[in-house]
């Protein structure tokens, strides 16, 4: 009888104290805060990313007169005020060069996100890019009027076919004001998660730009067609703060996203490959 007593109180004992806890789950809750995207963080907190980009452009077909290199570092936030109601923003410093000339670049871009439903979610931003200074030769120079001002809309549907899979669908429209013409943006994308485990997701994206210039400047077309797909990898380190790692390729550099960057022409028909890896939690 008190052998018996004994492995009863073992078993009790075993079963009472955690021997490892679950690992934290990976959800659009505590994931990666996005500038665009269907999750928003809880209500009454806050997310934030951080990381620095590179990204690299090749001379092709003569367009411009030397290798193209972008270097900025990003913060990402986004907050949950209530349930289906939110912010987001994004801001951005750094600097691009090519042949004899770097300019300095900045990005402020923030709005609203509304979730009526767990699989739709409405937002609008307002978008602010400009260069502060340019180094021609070496001689610095402040330019004036190199801006663009902008507005967006866009819709996210949210599909999930399979337990560790989910789909997403995207549909924008921006309107830019830059130099002395205006700019329209549609563009659509489609986003697929793999969750292959609780800490882990691994993301694939196309996204798809048509831009129509009103007035375009001489040497720049009115129309372009921008096609960009992105690969990441983001990872829980604890049960609130991760890693996400990001390849980004673009046919048109940045076409469709930041107009003042056709200061330097030959943006539209460059290649881009932009890599960028940073750091998120959510408090």
């Amino acid at each position: 009888m008190t052998r018996l007593s004994i492995v009863t109180l073992v078993a009790c004992l075993l079963s009472a104290g955690p021997v490892m806890a679950d690992p934290p789950a990976l959800t659009g809750e505590n994931g990666a805060p996005e500038r665009s995207g269907i999750h928003l963080p809880k209500p009454r907190s806050i997310g934030l990313y951080a990381g620095v980009d590179g990204a690299y452009v090749p001379r092709v077909r003569d367009l411009s007169t030397g290798r193209t290199w972008i270097a900025r570092g990003d913060i990402v936030w986004n907050a949950g005020l209530f349930r289906a109601f939110g912010l987001a923003g994004c801001h951005t410093a750094g600097v691009m060069a090519w042949s004899n000339v770097m300019m300095a670049m900045v990005g402020n871009e923030a709005g609203i996100r509304v979730r009526p439903l767990r699989f739709l979610s409405v937002e609008a931003f307002y978008l602010n890019h400009r260069v502060d200074v340019t180094w021609v030769n070496g001689h610095r120079i402040y330019p004036a009027g190199v801006i663009d001002r902008g507005a967006e809309a866009g819709v996210w549907m949210a599909l999930e076919p399979a337990r560790r899979m989910g789909l997403e669908l995207h549909a924008f429209y921006r309107y830019f004001h830059v130099y002395t013409e205006h700019q329209s943006v549609l563009g659509t994308a489609l986003r697929l998660r793999l969750f292959p485990g609780n800490r882990h997701e691994l993301r694939l994206q196309v996204e798809l730009f048509e831009i129509w210039r009103a007035r375009a400047r001489e040497g720049v077309d009115a129309f372009t067609h921008n096609t960009a797909g992105e690969l990441s990898w983001r990872s829980l380190l604890t049960s609130s703060a991760g890693i996400c790692a990001t390849i980004r390729l673009s046919m048109n550099l940045l076409a469709g996203e930041m107009p003042m960057l056709e200061l330097k022409r030959s943006v539209i028909g460059e290649p881009m490959g932009l890599a960028s890896l940073g750091l998120f939690t959510t408090f």
